[in-house]
């Protein structure tokens, strides 16, 4: 799920997504079959055949990008005390008088960004290898 804070994220979540996704889809293209083969007609592990693809890829030097969200969120020791009050009490009542104040620190949202070879990372989503 992207926090998407202000609506300029949303174009940036979409590249971001689409980058990733070629980025795999190729990579399947690419050895998808062969990886298939191996596990359904040679019956060999999927922890097998998923360590020596890895071990490959790394040869290759290969990677993809991902989507990666930095967090919208402060954490705090009042709000971690407030999520574990709502997970155990059985009713809204009575996690009421046991919630703490959790104070709020102003910042803005993080900006987007989406790292592209022609294009330099900012603050926010951006992709990653």
């Amino acid at each position: 799920m992207l926090p998407l804070t202000t609506a300029d994220l949303l174009t940036h979540a979409i590249v971001g997504s689409v980058l990733e996704n070629l980025d795999m889809e190729r990579l399947v293209r690419e050895v998808g079959q062969a990886v298939a083969q191996r596990i359904l007609g040679n019956n060999e592990s999927v922890d097998d055949v998923a360590r020596e693809l890895h071990e490959r890829l790394l040869l290759r030097n290969e990677s993809t990008k991902k989507v990666v969200i930095e967090s919208i969120y402060r954490e705090s020791e009042e709000g971690t005390h407030n999520v574990n009050v709502f997970i155990n009490a059985p009713t809204l009542a009575e996690a009421r008088p046991l919630l703490k104040k959790v104070h709020l620190i102003s910042t803005s949202p993080p900006q987007p960004s989406v790292q592209c070879p022609s294009r330099s990372p900012r603050r926010g989503l951006r992709t990653s290898t």
